[in-house]
């Protein structure tokens, strides 16, 4: 299997097309509300506030910007090529949790 992995050539990216793969869905909902309220002529106050992921949806990155390629090496043991074998399309992190910003803005 591991052969099928290959260096691309120099000025190459790779030999798989653009989208050839499907990975996990990525959905994320922002939201920001605000609201200016008018205390004189010319002065105005703006609270703000601002939700990144409001439904706090775990979305699942492959950490696929970087793969281990020592594990092709003529020299690499079958324990490191049985551990890549194991952990490769397996999920290492996670994208955006929840972050709620509250702001003032006060134009004069």
């Amino acid at each position: 299997m591991l052969n099928l992995f290959a260096l691309p050539t120099i000025g190459q990216s790779g030999n798989l097309p653009r989208n050839a793969g499907s990975g996990p869905g990525f959905f994320l909902l922002d939201l920001n509300v605000t609201r200016e309220f008018k205390l004189s002529e010319r002065v105005r106050l703006r609270p703000v506030i601002e939700f990144d992921n409001v439904l706090n949806k775990t979305v699942f990155s492959f950490g696929s910007e970087f793969i281990n390629f020592n594990s092709f090496a003529p020299t690499a043991t079958a324990d490191q090529r049985q551990a890549f074998i194991d952990s490769f399309f397996v999920t290492t992190r996670t994208l955006r949790p929840r972050q709620i910003r509250l702001g003032v803005r006060l134009d004069f």
